[in-house]
């Protein structure tokens, strides 16, 4: 059998606003690319598995990777994100499973109106459990300080699956979330359209910027992103 191309991550990962149903992709179908995520997975010759969640957080993208353990075989390419550590990992009451719970549309709900509420619901459906979380959020996790706190803990544990899976024979590449905003080298959904579809997403051009980036690191070997991450 082949060797795969896994991607672990959230938005950016999966590829928010470049598939079918989001505005941007039904809107501009002239514009229509390739996610860095398909395009390495092609330049590598590698069969596609793509388990990017949006919203997800990085105790649960960390839980996906262990879960897949097994699954991996040396040759195999992992693209590994962080993401935001406001995330949560919290209840699915209609699921019954622990899921990452998309914080943002809780903090940021002006700019995260394209995810509806139904999602928040299925977690959150009373205003006093709301406001309970929103609570410990922002007493556990905001502020410059308290994020690197978070950082500084997930890092270590990204690092030592990376580690260990180095030496397991397989090709780990990890990126951080703080390259999202830097819409300059990136282009954002927003800027490509001319502020038509306000997404905060890479448009089709930004995820080809990113992925001829990536790919320069993969030719290097850089495993790890030399990048500061506060």
């Amino acid at each position: 059998m082949s060797n795969k191309a896994w991607f672990f991550g959230d938005s950016f990962t999966f590829g928010d606003g470049c598939h079918v149903g989001y505005e941007y992709y039904e809107k501009y179908p002239e514009l229509r690319e390739k996610t860095w995520t398909n395009l390495i997975s092609e330049k590598l010759n590698l069969e596609y598995v793509n388990k990017g969640i949006s919203g997800n957080s990085n105790s649960y993208i960390l839980k996906q990777v262990i879960d897949n353990l097994n699954n991996f075989k040396s040759g195999d390419y992992i693209f590994l994100s962080d993401t935001l550590p406001v995330r949560l990992v919290y209840p699915n009451k209609k699921t019954k499973k622990i899921e990452s719970l998309t914080t943002d549309i809780i903090l940021w709900p002006e700019y995260n109106k394209h995810h509806g509420d139904v999602p928040l619901n299925e977690f959150l459906n009373t205003r006093e459990e709301r406001m309970v979380v929103i609570d410990f959020i922002h007493q556990s996790t905001m502020g410059n300080s308290k994020e690197l706190v978070w950082s500084n803990y997930y890092n270590e544990q990204f690092d030592s699956i990376q580690s260990f899976l180095l030496s397991m024979g397989l090709e780990v590449y990890t990126w951080s979330y703080k390259l999202w905003n830097n819409s300059s080298k990136y282009e954002w959904i927003t800027k490509a359209t001319k502020g038509k579809v306000e997404d905060g997403h890479w448009s089709w051009k930004g995820h080809n910027d990113f992925y001829m980036d990536f790919i320069k690191r993969i030719e290097k070997k850089e495993y790890k992103l030399k990048y500061p991450l506060i």
